[in-house]
């Protein structure tokens, strides 16, 4: 999997991932910190919705 993918992904569920994403690729580049946070707000909106 890839990490534009991934990013993709992540984006697709959030405003927020996205926003974070554009954010961090913006203003340092962290590309992975960006899939890092994206994944922690998709695991929190998962576990809200079905838990």
């Amino acid at each position: 999997m890839s990490l534009p993918f991934v990013v993709i992904f992540f984006g697709t569920w959030t405003e927020w991932t996205y926003f974070i994403c554009f954010v961090n690729i913006k203003l340092n580049n962290n590309f992975m910190l960006c899939v890092m946070i994206g994944e922690i707000l998709w695991l929190e909106f998962y576990i809200y919705f079905y838990c």
